[in-house]
């Protein structure tokens, strides 16, 4: 009975360990993009961290899906000037029971965005366990993304 229990809690804490390496963002490193134009930049991103590591966010602007956020990643999404909402939702995987369930912590953000202007947006999970996107000022951004790795577009 003890040789089963010590197996099974290897085999688990192997199994946890693979799943949040596997989780992350692999891109490239944060590297900060010059504003273009009459559009702004709104950096969308997600800290390492433990907490919720194994689920990714498809992450949608003005209810276009843009993105898919994992653990550690970042997107740079160039905004035309005026209203921007953003929303998250949780990606359809084994570990939620393949449901893509929205959560009522605060999963949408409205902005209203200036042409020229850069923006950081923070994902992080609410109290109630689901997505929460923050704005964040400049300073605060630029020192919590420098660590994430940009996640791809959809095409």
């Amino acid at each position: 009975m003890r040789c089963t229990l010590i197996t099974f809690l290897l085999t688990s804490s192997l199994a946890a360990l693979l799943g949040v390496a596997g989780c992350s963002t692999s891109g490239p490193a944060f590297q900060e993009e010059a504003v273009t134009g009459d559009r702004a930049l709104v950096y969308i991103f997600r800290e390492s961290a433990v907490g919720g590591s194994a689920s990714a966010f498809k992450i949608f602007a003005n209810g276009e899906h843009i993105t898919n956020m994992s653990n550690g990643g970042y997107y740079p999404y160039s905004a035309a000037a005026g209203k921007l909402e953003l929303k998250a939702k949780i990606k359809a995987n084994a570990l939620n029971f393949g449901l893509g369930i929205t959560f009522t912590a605060q999963p949408e953000l409205a902005l209203d965005v200036v042409g020229g202007e850069t923006y950081f947006v923070q994902f992080e999970f609410g109290s109630l366990g689901g997505p929460k996107l923050k704005l964040v000022d400049r300073q605060v951004g630029l020192d919590k993304i420098r660590d994430c790795n940009k996640t791809e577009a959809l095409l």
